[in-house]
C-alpha cells in the first residue's frame, strides 16, 4: 500500500470465502488464490458481486484453470479466457527459461 501510493486500498486479515462477508458489495474481483476453496469463492462473489461485475482469476495451476471456467459458466457468466506465456533471459546470454502459461479467465456478469 505504502510502496505504490495505494491509499484507497483496505487489507482485510482472514482467509477466503469467510473473510468475504464483511466486504461492501463490489463490481471488481480479483481471485490470485484460493487455497482449495475456489468453487466456494465464486459462488459467494457471485452472490455478492453488482449487476454487470466482473471476476478475474489468474490460474497458475492445471485445477484452477479447470474448476473457474467451468463454475463461473455455470453461475450465468460469460467467460474469456487468455493464456500468457513468459520467457526469461538476460542479456547477451540467450539461455531461455521458459515459465508455465498462466491463463486469465475473466467472467462478466450477465445481469
Amino acid at each position: 500500500r505504502k510502496k505504490y501510493a495505494a491509499w484507497n486500498m483496505n487489507r482485510i486479515q482472514g482467509e477466503a470465502p469467510d473473510s468475504l462477508q464483511q466486504l461492501p458489495e463490489p463490481d471488481r474481483i480479483f481471485v490470485g488464490g484460493s487455497g482449495g476453496n475456489l468453487k466456494e469463492i465464486l459462488e459467494i462473489c457471485s452472490g455478492r458481486l453488482l449487476p454487470h461485475g466482473i471476476i478475474v482469476v489468474n490460474a497458475v495451476i492445471l485445477k484452477t484453470a479447470q474448476i473457474a471456467p467451468r463454475v463461473l459458466s455455470e453461475l450465468g457468466f460469460d467467460v474469456e479466457i487468455s493464456e500468457i506465456s513468459v520467457q526469461r533471459y538476460k542479456y547477451p546470454e540467450e539461455k531461455r527459461v521458459q515459465f508455465n502459461p498462466i491463463k486469465i479467465i475473466v467472467g462478466r456478469k450477465l445481469s
